[in-house]
């Protein structure tokens, strides 16, 4: 379950607002051409209405507190399923470390115990995320986008709320990077924010051990 450590801050863009009619904010004031800095009356159509103060580009969408609740059948099925997105050469490095072949079946059932947790866990006979959480409690995982620092900071009530900081990158509006330093988040994520709700999506070769936390259940807005 170590390997469950290694999971997952955008870097954002503030836009400088110029309105028309001096100082709307600290240290804000319209600069005139020729170089006079001092602040200069409003004159003219629109003067004092929103079209002379335009709108500030959007915030990371991802920036404030968020929290994830996640049961144990959410952890273990989003391990199996993310071991069928894992690519030929992943599976042979499992297949190497475990002396097993580089079959499916035998590979989810070598590692599926460390994804459970609870009175079942290590002693339920089948190997199904019912059976293996059988009587386990729901865990929380938080998550702090901060842009200003370019970070996502996880912390996994699962492994006594240790925290992790990950740097990230925005690709688009709805596509990260993520760089914990070892190459282990090797394909980005898609995310999407729905109200109050977040949710992730590993694209690419997928990765059970980094890219299932984010993946197991939708993140709630907390601030």
């Amino acid at each position: 379950m170590e390997k469950l450590k290694s999971v997952i801050g955008i870097v954002a863009s503030m836009a400088m607002l110029m309105a028309c009619g001096g100082p709307s904010g600290p240290g804000r004031q319209v600069i005139q051409p020729g170089g006079d800095s001092s602040p200069q009356p409003c004159r003219g159509l629109g003067c004092g209405s929103s079209a002379s103060s335009p709108a500030a580009e959007p915030t990371d969408p991802l920036e404030g507190e968020w929290l994830q609740t996640y049961t144990c059948e959410d952890n273990v099925r989003t391990f199996m399923a993310k071991m069928h997105g894992i690519s030929a050469e992943h599976r042979r490095l499992m297949a190497e470390t475990t002396g097993l072949s580089t079959a499916l079946p035998g590979l989810i059932d070598y590692y599926i115990r460390d994804f459970a947790w609870g009175p079942s866990a290590r002693t339920a006979d089948v190997l199904t995320p019912e059976a293996l959480c059988a009587g386990a409690e729901s865990l929380h995982m938080s998550l702090r986008v901060v842009p200003d620092q370019g970070v996502m900071i996880f912390a996994d009530e699962m492994w006594d709320w240790e925290a992790g900081r990950f740097p990230y990158e925005l690709i688009d509006n709805r596509t990260i990077t993520l760089n914990d330093g070892i190459d282990l988040f090797d394909s980005p994520f898609r995310f999407r924010i729905e109200g109050d709700l977040l949710s992730f999506k590993q694209l690419g070769d997928q990765d059970p051990w980094s890219g299932s936390p984010p993946e197991r259940a939708p993140f709630v807005r907390v601030s």
